[in-house]
């Protein structure tokens, strides 16, 4: 399985092969097979895993070394500017809505298994330059994408139990920055009004008050 989706990725999503229409149509087809076979693969890796016909070990295996690469290959994709500008096509959006599903559908097997540093550097890397692209971004879908990825931050990342710290410091970090420039859902913008509302109205705390302490 793995080494299927490293030579999809590496056939149909390299940007630097995608030089034509034939190669376009074809990269646009991979990444619904990318999506389908990703899902495949968690659902049944979950399955057995609450009948116990395996350890998490392999569900483990595979969001810490297979998730990791489809980030950095789906992430290239969408900043890619080359011979055939995709950025002027839809295939930079439909690479960034299989970023989407993949971090949505890993982040479910959290509870199921361990991952290390690798899964959340990707994710943290991925993100911070998908939030770039959508600040960059003057078309009319811009507006629709950022909602989308301020709820996967939201209603996804953040309310995970099992990121760390600093995973959801970089997350608020990034969905301050979509609000700054007039982006992200309206309950997000509104969300952080409300908070710098309260902020504003807060009593001045002393060096030494436990309320000084800043947490996400």
């Amino acid at each position: 399985e793995a080494i299927f989706l490293c030579q999809l990725c590496a056939v149909f999503l390299d940007g630097r092969r995608i030089v034509d229409s034939n190669k376009l149509a074809l990269a646009v087809r991979s990444l619904c097979v990318l999506i389908l076979f990703c899902r495949r693969i968690v659902l049944e890796r979950l399955q057995a895993a609450s009948k116990g016909d395996l350890g998490n070990g392999e569900l483990s295996s595979f969001l810490t070394e297979v998730v990791p690469m489809l980030c950095q290959v789906l992430t290239k994709l969408i900043c890619y500017k080359g011979q055939l500008n995709l950025h002027h096509t839809c295939l930079w959006k439909l690479a960034l809505e299989a970023l989407f599903y993949i971090v949505e559908d890993s982040l479910t097997c959290l509870e199921q298994c361990e991952v290390d540093d690798r899964y959340w550097d990707a994710l943290a890397s991925s993100l911070s330059k998908v939030a770039d692209v959508l600040r960059l971004t003057a078309d009319d879908d811009a507006g629709l994408l950022s909602q989308v990825f301020s709820n996967l931050l939201m209603q996804r990342l953040l309310v995970c139990t099992k990121t760390p710290i600093a995973m959801a410091e970089r997350a608020v970090g990034l969905l301050q920055v979509l609000v700054r420039d007039g982006m992200g859902s309206p309950s997000l913008r509104h969300f952080f009004a409300l908070c710098e509302t309260e902020a504003a109205q807060a009593p001045e705390p002393s060096e030494d008050s436990e309320d000084a302490k800043l947490s996400v």
